[in-house]
This record gives C-alpha cells, structure tokens and sequence, in this order.
C-alpha cells in the first residue's frame, strides 16, 4: 500500500469535502420536493436544508443551488463560487 493511498482513505482535500458536501445538499433538496404533501417533513427538511446552505456558504464561500448540475467539477479554489440552479456542465 502505498502512503498516497492511505492519505486519500483518511485526508480528503477541500475539493472532495465540498463535493460530498454538495451531494449532501441535493439528497437533502430532493427530500423536500418528495415531502411536498406532508408539512411537518417538509419544514423539517426545508429547515435542514437551509442550516446545510449556510454551513456550505461559511465553510466554502460559495454558494451552489441544489438544482445546479455538475459532472466531473474539480474545485481547485473554491472561494467566491456562485451556480445557480439552471447551471449545468453537461456536454
């Protein structure tokens, strides 16, 4: 085993952070479009999603819609980065 594979098992670097982070929010964002019917799931998620945003703008400082459609991104300074939700890298 090499050490640059245990470092990648153990360390991720920002880049990777904030993409996790990102599929944390859009599983959260399609929770609240599943929980449409039901309020008190919906505000609970809704909630949730919210408190993530804010987590992701102060942690990063960027923002990225949910909505937002993103293949193969790499982040190599993640400062300053707003993509709305009609943002998409598809080819």
């Amino acid at each position: 085993m090499s050490l640059g594979f245990i470092r990648k098992l153990f360390f991720k670097t920002r880049d990777e952070k904030l993409i996790r982070d990102i599929k944390k929010q859009k599983i959260l964002f399609f929770k609240i479009n599943k929980y449409k019917n039901n309020m008190i799931l919906y505000r609970f998620y809704l909630l949730r999603l919210m408190r993530f945003r804010d987590y992701i703008l102060y942690k990063y400082s960027c923002e990225i819609h949910p909505e937002a459609i993103m293949k193969n991104v790499i982040f190599r300074h993640p400062v300053g980065i707003v993509m709305g939700g009609g943002y998409s890298n598809r080819r």
